[in-house]
């Protein structure tokens, strides 16, 4: 039996989206079927052996999508095989009091699933693809504020390796149960 996996995100600039892209492209390469979707479009968790939920840090916090789903997945989250990762620009900064903030943002997920392994990349962030000008206003506001400028910050090896070693929890116990 093939493992089915679901890889989930909440990625309001399409970074998230692109990892989450990434991690599904391994995960299958791996001989899992995966499919790979917003978190916005998932309802029905039924047809999946495993799981990797996704999201953006915005303001050091996951996307309130992101949380509402593992809330109302939970149940079924804690039964299953679940890995998370989150995609977030302090990452990219050379900061490193920004970078030991990372890590604690996996408690609110942690006090509601177990999740097999958890990983943390470094986004991208353009604000000229924000739809709305308050929202490319407080961007930039957040690019100058933590030193960098808007760009592409994503490292495709670090989400490979990742990806490599998260996919055995995943294709091994989904198969089990």
């Amino acid at each position: 039996m093939t493992t089915k996996i679901l890889v989930t995100f909440a990625s309001p600039g399409g970074a998230t989206a692109g990892v989450a892209a990434a991690i599904g492209q391994k995960l299958a390469s791996a001989g899992a079927e995966v499919d790979v979707r917003s978190i916005n479009e998932v309802t029905d968790l039924s047809a999946y052996q495993a799981f990797i939920i996704g999201s953006a840090i915005h303001g050091g916090r996951w996307m309130p999508e992101a949380m509402a789903f593992i809330e109302r997945h939970h149940d079924i989250l804690q039964q299953m095989p679940t890995a998370v990762f989150q995609v977030c620009m302090m990452l990219a900064t050379h900061n490193e009091q920004y970078k030991k903030l990372v890590p604690g943002w996996f408690a609110p997920i942690r006090s509601q699933i177990r999740p097999v392994a958890e990983g943390s990349f470094s986004g991208a962030l353009q604000p000229g693809k924000y739809p709305k000008l308050i929202e490319k206003l407080g961007l930039r506001i957040f690019l100058a504020a933590i030193k960098l400028k808007a760009g592409d910050y994503r490292d495709w090896d670090a989400i490979r390796t990742w990806t490599d070693s998260v996919s055995p929890l995943l294709i091994s116990k989904g198969d089990n149960g």
